[in-house]
């Protein structure tokens, strides 16, 4: 249960910047080593366990936190409706990153249907079809619709409309979700609900040994539920926990000794954290050192409750903390959403196209950093677009500015 505790003002924290950075960065390599050779009917070189995602998932549930609790400083709170509490959290989210969600969401549908010579139409009712995908439905993806087939004819990478709108959609759905109860009761919320179902949700996984992911789903009978969903859903209430954990700790005076044992933990959790995401797990080392993903969730959630409460000296060390990862942790959502159709767009202009694997296996490592590339400036383009254009364009409108926000929660 959440105690009180003091909001304790600190300077930024840089670590989680470098660190959102290099997951993205890191999540181009895994979907241009895995995803270009499945493309072209060949065999990916790396593999990965995809068991190392915790961290971009707690992370945003704690910068929700962090908002919910700022209102709630505010006096913003006391009179408004929890729906109204939580829609004004997602429509803020919705309106900020709309630019990106649908470009990515077109250019996405464009490029797999350039990739497989899907006509003008097949492509109309290839977006229609992927509407489920937007709603965190992806699984119906993954069993085909009338336009792309099955999973099992052309791929995973195929049938989907956008490989990470999963993760957009989580963010949507669950964050207006987890916003919706914190408002309803945050006691709550912290107490019980956010630990129960994460012991619930990640310990069934761990004991029917069926790794939660974006394109499985778990049944009881004839009932099922998108695990992408429920994934995105405890990730955040990860990030919640740890906020309430952070915030309690904050302004402690911390002895040597514990902040020596705190900085080796993070050295070590960091170590696998690098290693679960560089190195393949078909690799001769990746097979010699196999971490599963129940102890690697667990090493993951320590490492980003070190990160966020950023005392101990690995965390703090110049090469995570410099000012220099602020603009690059920002761009984090922007180049994990927009590199997946920069991605496809790469591999065509490369020549690469389906069944032409053995030609053109040497092109995936200068396509990942062509890719990389073009998704960073790319990337920064579209942050500035929505910094200087929208949002000043979106705070002009009396619907949108945080006054008349404040004036219509008042009158409820």
């Amino acid at each position: 249960m959440y105690l009180g505790g003091n909001i304790v003002k600190q300077e930024r924290n840089y670590t989680i910047e470098f660190f959102r950075f290099m997951f993205a960065v890191n999540f181009v390599l895994l979907h241009v080593f895995i995803l270009g050779p499945v493309r072209m009917g060949g065999t990916p070189s790396f593999a990965n366990g995809f068991d190392v995602i915790i961290p971009f998932m707690a992370f945003s549930g704690y910068f929700l936190m962090g908002h919910f609790k700022k209102q709630q400083a505010k006096g913003l709170t006391a009179q408004v409706p929890p729906s109204r509490q939580a829609w004004n959290y997602l429509k803020a989210r919705l309106l900020s990153l709309l630019p990106l969600f649908i470009t990515v969401t077109v250019a996405c549908i464009v490029a797999n249907c350039m990739w497989f010579g899907i006509p003008a139409m097949g492509g109309v009712m290839y977006l229609i079809n992927g509407v489920t995908e937007i709603f965190g439905l992806q699984i119906g993806g993954f069993y085909g619709n009338t336009v792309m087939g099955s999973v099992a004819e052309k791929g995973i990478s195929a049938v989907t409309t956008a490989g990470p709108l999963w993760f957009m959609s989580g963010i949507f759905l669950c964050g207006y979700a987890v916003y919706y109860l914190l408002a309803r009761h945050d006691r709550h919320f912290t107490g019980w609900i956010a630990p129960v179902t994460i012991v619930l949700f990640y310990g069934s996984s761990y004991l029917t040994d069926n790794m939660p992911m974006w394109n499985k789903f778990l049944t009881a009978g004839e009932f099922a539920v998108a695990s992408g969903l429920l994934h995105m859903f405890c990730g955040l209430s990860i990030g919640v926990l740890l906020w309430v954990a952070c915030d309690n700790l904050k302004g402690k005076e911390w002895s040597r000794g514990m902040k020596l044992l705190m900085a080796m933990a993070q050295a070590f959790c960091i170590a696998v954290v690098f290693f679960k995401s560089w190195v393949s797990t078909a690799s001769p080392i990746g097979q010699a050192f196999s971490i599963g993903w129940g102890a690697s969730f667990f090493y993951t959630t320590v490492f980003s409750f070190l990160c966020l409460l950023n005392v101990d000296a690995v965390t703090r060390c110049p090469i995570f903390s410099s000012k220099i990862w602020r603009i690059p942790g920002r761009m984090a959502m922007y180049i994990y959403m927009i590199h997946y159709p920069v991605m496809t767009f790469v591999f065509l202009a490369m020549g690469c196209r389906p069944g032409t694997y053995e030609q053109n296996a040497g092109k995936v490592t200068p396509a990942y950093f062509i890719t990389l590339a073009v998704s960073i400036v790319l990337g920064y383009l579209v942050m500035k677009f929505e910094e200087k254009v929208l949002m000043p364009w979106l705070k002009s409108k009396p619907w949108y500015t945080r006054e008349q926000a404040k004036k219509e929660m008042e009158a409820v």
